[in-house]
């Protein structure tokens, strides 16, 4: 497990680099409006996902593992679901701009292909065991849209606008879903039959696995994302675009807790050596905890000029924004690990009411509190809804470890 940990860390730190140019490029070449509007072109999409994916590609690796169906059958039962879910989509979106008109429409209904592409294929290849090829694909992708957009920045500044970004992050993503597919065909011999009646039973196993993992991703999505639907519609893209560097940046602190719980989800459901699971747990969990309040520590000092210096005096309040959630986003990181640890045992429903709850919470404070305090309510309102998902999980892990044997659910 530590060498599967470590190969994506690796891999993870590369791409989160790589992903702070783009951010810092994209913020000095756009301005804050201009980050706002390219935060909101993908905040639709993925919003859209979350609310109508039923949590089906997430729960593939569970299923890849557990299940008596073949991959053939789970691969084809996935293209469906990914072909149903993006006519959804698309359709929802396009009649929501009849009513009300979505900004920048046509990369809206592009990066909802993307997105569900992408999270059909990630999960897929990690059920498959293809972790070297995922890590790859990442690489790919950020590699070629950091280069198209550095030399379009730097050469060609002129024509830097939210087009020509768009541009290239889809040329990027298009690459790795042709070799993610590629690689995916490569592990069948047999002709595939897209017609198999089968492919409607595997989906009704998985959606009655993934219920419970639907409700709790989907409020926990909409516990970090609503803030910014919030911000967007009470103080306009130019705020957006501050708040939501602030947060892409200081998210970036989960590189590491991500890294963990994507590997130990498909650990936990093909092993049942708990006992040592929980303890190597452990010690992840007081690591990050411990290097997190560091890190915050020493941001407290240097931040501001840092924004400065990266991103520009537009972005000053970002530094503000970072300082406030840093610590709970530290908090924050254990529950992704313990929520990962859950699901690897087949019990996603004891997540369930504390993400509902926090959801909620974090919802109508951000209606009180960002009206009143700006983006700095926002921040307050993660800090509130955060802190308590985050203890309660932690106080679950705690009464699960002591007999997990008591809470294992193994659904085929």
């Amino acid at each position: 497990m530590i060498k599967k940990i470590l190969s994506t860390f690796s891999t993870n730190i590369v791409v989160v680099l790589m992903g702070f140019g783009l951010s810092m490029i994209i913020a000095k070449g756009l301005g804050p409006d201009g980050y706002g509007t390219y935060n909101y072109v993908q905040l639709a999409p993925t919003t859209l996902y979350a609310a109508m994916s039923l949590g089906y590609f997430s729960e593939t690796i569970y299923f890849l593992k557990k299940s008596n169906y073949s991959i053939k059958d789970i691969f084809i039962a996935s293209i469906w679901v990914f072909i149903i879910l993006a006519i959804a989509e698309i359709t929802c979106i396009t009649l929501i701009h009849m009513v009300i008109p979505v900004e920048s429409l046509l990369f809206v209904l592009v990066f909802i292909i993307i997105i569900n592409f992408n999270n059909f294929l990630m999960p897929f290849l990690f059920g498959i065991g293809k972790i070297g090829v995922r890590n790859k694909m990442y690489l790919i992708n950020s590699g070629i849209s950091f280069i198209g957009i550095f030399i379009n920045y730097t050469f060609f500044r002129k024509s830097f606008t939210i087009v020509s970004v768009f541009s290239m992050q889809i040329l990027a993503n298009s690459i790795i879903i042709i070799i993610g597919l590629y690689e995916i065909k490569k592990t069948f011999k047999e002709k595939m039959n897209f017609w198999s009646g089968r492919s409607i039973q595997v989906v009704k196993s998985v959606i009655n696995l993934s219920k419970y993992e639907y409700v709790s991703n989907l409020a926990n999505y909409l516990n970090y994302r609503i803030d910014q639907w919030v911000i967007l519609y009470v103080l306009g893209r130019y705020q957006l675009g501050i708040y939501a560097l602030a947060i892409s940046l200081v998210e970036k602190f989960w590189l590491l807790p991500d890294t963990i719980s994507t590997i130990i989800y498909p650990e936990v459901s093909e092993r049942n050596d708990y006992k040592s699971i929980t303890k190597n747990i452990d010690k992840m969990l007081f690591y990050i905890i411990t290097l997190g309040m560091i890190g915050w520590a020493i941001s407290l000092i240097i931040l501001e000029p840092l924004v400065n210096i990266f991103f520009g005096n537009k972005f000053i309040q970002s530094a503000i924004i970072i300082k406030i959630i840093f610590p709970v986003i530290v908090l924050f990181s254990a529950q992704k690990i313990i929520a990962a640890f859950f699901c690897g045992l087949g019990r996603q429903d004891l997540r369930l009411k504390a993400s509902v709850l926090s959801m909620v919470l974090n919802a109508i404070c951000n209606i009180f509190m960002i009206p009143r305090l700006g983006i700095y309510g926002a921040a307050l309102s993660s800090v509130i809804s955060y802190s308590m998902y985050s203890l309660w999980l932690i106080y679950l892990y705690i009464k699960v470890k002591a007999n997990v044997s008591l809470f294992i659910k193994i659904r085929n």
